[in-house]
């Protein structure tokens, strides 16, 4: 019980207390996209068109919390689920969260990605634990699925369907600046001392180019985009950290979109070379939209 306590408490030194996470995603059903945030006190949060409103009851895990959504076209319906300080995976059930499955049994800090396979019509939920190592949620069991990444924590995780190759594509950011990818059960360092560590880490699947993207964002509030070998550092900073951000793809505009939110709460997105504030932090207004409801 002591070791779990002292795990939560370098848990939330790592990641920070009273952060907020994000995800956002595209939504075929209604050909447009959502974006979700999870505060410290496990309660959800919906971006509306200019500001937050709250979405059901708080998740009744611990801090800190990991937050991944996605749109699942064989339910027609989107899935937002979170995993908490003690390993609990959590699916958003709009009123209330439900636990899914057993605790993961691995050191925090746990970062998070969830996303939709058309191959195998299901839904892939992985976590990286504070060791590195990579896990699965499968049924009501997590399964290994790597060896340790060689990085340091806290880790930040992204992963995505390639539909173009028919496999995963799963990255890993470590606490040192340095940037990893999966590769058939190995990491390999894709670059190493990354300036202003630790960073976020985003990807997609961009159709209309048919290649995958991905963007990190680094402490200091600047965003990087990544091809190949090359990393790019964008215009344009934010304020506020520590943050999370997330980049998808939006076919309805064939553009790629990357919002963030800071440690007060407040939406940003990045556009023509700078981050736009569209609104400050949830301030305590509760309500529900069709939108939200399929």
């Amino acid at each position: 019980m002591l070791r779990t306590v002292i795990l939560l408490l370098l848990a939330l030194l790592v990641v920070g207390a009273g952060a907020y996470v994000l995800t956002a995603f595209y939504d075929a059903a209604l050909d447009d996209y959502l974006i979700y945030a999870l505060d410290d006190e496990g309660q959800l949060w919906w971006a509306r068109a200019d500001d937050w409103a709250a979405d059901g009851e708080p998740c009744p895990g611990v801090p800190p919390f990991e937050l991944s959504g996605f749109y699942d076209p064989e339910l027609d319906d989107w899935i937002v689920c979170c995993i908490d300080g003690a390993g609990r995976l959590y699916q958003s059930g709009r009123e209330r969260w439900a636990t899914t499955g057993v605790p993961l049994e691995a050191p925090p800090p746990y970062a998070l990605s969830a996303f939709y396979d058309a191959a195998l019509d299901d839904w892939i939920v992985l976590a990286l634990d504070g060791a590195g190592r990579l896990h699965r949620a499968l049924a009501a069991e997590w399964t290994a699925m790597t060896g340790p990444c060689p990085g340091s924590a806290p880790f930040d995780l992204a992963g995505f369907h390639d539909p173009a190759i028919d496999d995963w594509i799963i990255l890993a950011a470590d606490g040192a600046g340095r940037l990893y990818l999966d590769t058939a059960g190995e990491w390999t360092a894709l670059e190493e001392d990354c300036p202003a560590p630790p960073q976020r880490v985003s990807a997609f699947y961009d159709a209309a180019a048919d290649d995958y993207l991905f963007f990190l964002l680094d402490s200091r509030g600047r965003l990087h985009n990544h091809r190949g070998d090359e990393r790019l550092e964008l215009d344009g900073r934010l304020s506020g950290g520590p943050y999370d951000f997330e980049a998808f793809y939006d076919p309805a505009a064939d553009d790629y979109l990357v919002y963030a939110v800071d440690a007060s709460g407040a939406l940003h997105l990045w556009s023509q070379g700078d981050w736009l504030h569209l609104y400050s932090g949830p301030g305590g207004v509760v309500g529900t939209s069709d939108k939200q409801r399929h």
